[in-house]
């Protein structure tokens, strides 16, 4: 399985590394937030291969986005979440950009929750082709608000 995912990743390195980039650029800050920013890309990078995202929002800007693949049951529900917390000092590079280095993405979120995100979109891209083969749906949340305690998040 672990063979899998390495080629599953390889194989879409280019775009995944695209949507890291997007994602890392979106400044979702919290606080103020400005989720919407990184649901935009979610939005842009899953509706043209046919999967529906709707958004809700508690407050202007702080968006939720939820994407539905497949039908049924079981359900799996794959939550990432938006915002980052601020930088802070010792970045050598810029927090807002993500840079390759040493086969490693540097960038705000990269790691919380940005990266895992943007494999996220493109799991989700490929389990629409196959949709016709999928037992059950597929749940992806995009979240508002986890790094100051998820309270403008989905319950």
């Amino acid at each position: 399985m672990n063979e899998q995912v390495e080629r599953f990743v390889e194989n879409r390195r280019d775009s995944i590394l695209e949507l890291l980039s997007r994602l890392v650029a979106a400044k979702t800050v919290n606080p103020p937030g400005d989720e919407h920013l990184a649901a935009e890309i979610m939005r842009d990078a899953l509706e043209p291969a046919g999967i529906e995202c709707t958004a809700f929002e508690k407050e202007p800007g702080r968006t939720n986005m939820v994407a539905r693949i497949g039908s049924g049951r079981p359900k799996i529900l794959v939550a990432c979440h938006f915002d980052v917390v601020p930088p802070g000092s010792g970045w050598q590079t810029d927090p807002f950009a993500a840079v390759v280095r040493d086969g490693r993405v540097y960038g705000r979120g990269t790691s919380d929750n940005k990266g895992q995100l943007a494999v996220m979109l493109e799991v989700a891209r490929l389990l629409k082709k196959n949709e016709d083969q999928l037992i059950g749906e597929v749940i992806l949340v995009g979240a508002a608000d986890e790094e100051r305690g998820s309270g403008l998040g989905l319950e």
